[in-house]
């Protein structure tokens, strides 16, 4: 991807902004974008932008949760120093003397500072509005690594697992709520993948597994209208026999696709997709939205 002049870019500046149907407050919540992420702004309407993001969804953001970029300064962007917070909680960015700055969720990019803190234990970083603060060493990878590291089953399930109980939200993508789809996105995102956004176009990412006894840990489920196959609803599975975790009915909680358990979910399994079907952002032509080739 290549930007021209008559591109404009903006990068996300709280830790999670809220993408509308329609330029207003009253528009149905689509998704969330994260601090950090890179969004094209297509048209501005007052104070709201029309904007892409880079899983292809197209909706309104309030333009004070925006920094917007010139050309060159995405470039500049996507060629810097960058870490992804892999924590799996939200934390906080502190200033010099230890005080919050400014919140932060699982997923977001950062840029590094050029100068390095005396304390080993954090990393100083810069925000999209050029605030300046400190992280945790261990909450955070270098963005590069973190676009091509192997998959870790382990690590997208802890993710999930480390959030039940957060509450769902329609459009969520944090622990401070979160959807079905948006619970498996950031779960894949935080291991260098990047999943379509809604639960229908996630099922159609790998070839279909209809017997739910074949799926394996780490893979997707998915659920439906029997009779149309319209996807509803996405789980993660846990392990090697039907166990699953989802965003559902309130809050991320467990259940199970075995039809003879106790918790098992009511919902219609249509298919399934295996996690061998995501590959690395690196490897994919959507890497240029966050890095300059």
């Amino acid at each position: 991807m290549i930007a021209t002049a008559a591109d404009t870019y903006a990068l996300i500046d709280i830790s999670t902004a809220f993408v509308r149907s329609k330029p207003s407050h009253s528009g149905e919540l689509v998704t969330q974008q994260l601090m950090g992420f890179p969004v094209k702004i297509i048209e501005s309407k007052g104070e709201w932008s029309l904007v892409e993001t880079i899983d292809g969804y197209k909706g309104y953001i309030i333009n004070n949760t925006l920094h917007p970029l010139s050309p060159e300064q995405y470039d500049a962007w996507r060629a810097s120093d960058r870490v992804i917070v892999n924590s799996h909680k939200e934390i906080t960015i502190t200033d010099s003397l230890g005080s919050q700055i400014s919140d932060i969720v699982p997923g977001a990019i950062l840029q590094l500072n050029a100068q390095s803190p005396s304390d080993s234990t954090k990393i100083h970083v810069i925000l999209p509005d050029n605030r300046i603060g400190f992280i945790p060493t261990d909450a955070a990878m270098p963005l590069f690594p973190w676009s091509s590291q192997q998959l870790s089953i382990s690590d997208i399930i802890a993710y999930a697992t480390h959030n039940l109980g957060a509450p769902y939200l329609w459009g969520g993508m944090s622990p401070k709520g979160m959807d079905c789809s948006g619970m498996t996105w950031v779960a894949y995102w935080l291991n260098g993948r990047l999943l379509q956004r809604d639960a229908s176009r996630q099922a159609l990412m790998g070839n279909k597994i209809l017997d739910w006894c074949q799926l394996k840990a780490g893979d997707l489920a998915f659920f439906g209208n029997p009779t149309t196959k319209r996807i509803t609803h996405v789980a993660l599975l846990i392990d090697d026999c039907g166990s699953i975790i989802h965003s559902s009915q309130g809050r991320v909680r467990y259940n199970s696709l075995n039809p003879v358990a106790s918790d098992k979910i009511t919902a219609n399994f249509l298919w399934g997709i295996s996690s061998s079907s995501f590959l690395p952002l690196g490897e994919t032509p959507l890497a240029a939205w966050i890095f300059l080739k």
